[in-house]
């Protein structure tokens, strides 16, 4: 069997690990989106499957959009949500 392909680099994963667990910090946002971004944090690897990378994407999607993330985070969360769509060919819901 052949290994995954990565699709992020380790400084890319890292870096979305980053991104995802200030995410999962942000006391103003729901429950929902903070579990969910904490849960992803700990599934990013460089072999990340497509499928889960559009996920995250509309995941950061979702909270960007909301009033309650500070500017820089929404900033790098659609930056991210940009990269994964563009590394899977994918979009994100909006």
């Amino acid at each position: 069997m052949e290994p995954a392909e990565q699709l992020l680099n380790p400084k890319q994963a890292t870096d979305l690990v980053g991104l995802l667990g200030a995410v999962s910090e942000q006391t103003r946002l729901g429950r929902e989106y903070r579990d969910e971004a904490d849960y992803w944090a700990s599934q990013v690897d460089p072999r990340l499957a497509a499928e889960d990378a559009r996920t995250i994407a509309w995941l950061l999607r979702d909270v960007a959009g909301s009033p309650w993330l500070p500017e820089p985070v929404e900033q790098w969360a659609r930056a991210w949500a940009a990269n994964l769509e563009d590394l899977t060919g994918g979009t994100a819901a909006t």
